[in-house]
């Protein structure tokens, strides 16, 4: 292991090269006078510790290899981009501060695992082949925009219900968007019902695009369970508009007993026998229900834009689920 201390060091186009089998355990801040690429390898691994800032101006790092770098408390600042290149398999892990402007570009069979509790002001981009994840533990917090392409992947684990228990990036500044791949990895059990959401925005915008092959009602199955990816506007009992607006979730279904009728339906029909008295007309339950879901059906409104089914959807999210027809599920689910 080298682990290098003591005064900055200006690095230009030559860049650092590790080799397999060595660490470099860096404390030295570097600056880049201009553009170049870092090459990792494994085993050993390149080490940024805390003193060690990396300023970037207005160059572009790219790092290649198949190792495992990482940024651990240090600092990253400048305009300059940082692209992620795998051959095989590279991860950057990141536990400081990115506070650089110039986007971090993850592709190629590279992957970003976000495992920070500081705000982060870089703008982050999958692209084909690249993966983004949030270590269990932490909430990733974006202070900028997040950006999933076709063929990149955002990757998230759930060990658990809690907020801290499964992957959760939290985004401030639009736009989202998504039009990647979403793998989970599902850890443990969880009741009907329950909701994970996996992207909370926060940027008062809608997210643009939905994740591949995960159009409104869409299921699919990890951990042995089944959960429902649901646009909001079909949950759509009105007080709850503006929540719905601000979250993409997964939902796990209903199996069982848990699939009879949704108590909001229930509550139509008794309203509905109570209004109709005296009037020699009646509703069945089964028509009641079947206007409910049919407003429900409707887009959301708010002010004068109608909001699409693909954007209604700001927080990424799913539930457990078993059913086959995953229709009737409340909006209160979703917070």
């Amino acid at each position: 292991m080298f682990t290098p201390s003591g005064n900055a060091v200006s690095l230009g186009a030559g860049g650092i090269t590790q080799t397999s089998g060595t660490t470099l355990n860096d404390f030295i801040p570097f600056t880049l006078t201009a553009s170049q690429t870092w090459t990792v390898a494994t085993p050993g691994q390149l080490i940024l510790n805390g003193p060690a800032t990396l300023a970037l101006g207005a160059n572009n790092l790219t790092i290649s290899g198949d190792g495992s770098p990482s940024f651990s408390g240090n600092t990253v600042t400048g305009s300059g981009t940082i692209t992620l290149l795998g051959t095989t398999s590279q991860t950057l892990t990141v536990t400081g501060n990115l506070n650089s402007t110039g986007a971090i570009n993850v592709g190629n069979f590279a992957t970003l695992n976000l495992s920070t509790p500081a705000a982060i002001a870089t703008p982050i981009v999958v692209n084909t082949r690249g993966t983004l994840t949030d270590a269990i533990g932490f909430s990733g917090f974006m202070n900028a925009p997040l950006t999933i392409n076709v063929g990149g992947t955002y990757a998230v684990i759930i060990n658990g219900t809690a907020v801290l228990q499964f992957s959760r990036a939290t985004v401030n500044t639009a736009p989202i968007t998504l039009a990647g791949n979403l793998v989970v990895t599902n850890n443990t059990p969880a009741v009907a019902g329950t909701v994970y959401t996996i992207i909370l925005n926060q940027t008062g915008s809608p997210i643009v695009g939905t994740f591949a092959g995960l159009p409104e009602g869409a299921t699919f199955t990890a951990g042995g369970q089944t959960f429902l990816h649901r646009p909001p506007q079909h949950h759509r009992p009105i007080r709850r508009q503006h929540v719905h607006r601000r979250q993409h979730v997964l939902r796990r279904c209903a199996t069982g007993a848990d699939q009879h009728r949704h108590p909001r339906a229930r509550s139509a029909v008794a309203r509905g026998a109570r209004s109709t008295a005296g009037r020699n007309r009646s509703h069945s339950h089964a028509a009641v229900t079947r206007a409910v879901n049919a407003r429900r059906r409707n887009p959301v409104t708010s002010g004068n834009a109608t909001t699409p089914s693909v954007r209604v959807l700001p927080f990424p999210g799913f539930h457990r689920c078993g059913c086959g027809d995953p229709k009737p599920n409340p909006a209160s689910h979703f917070v």
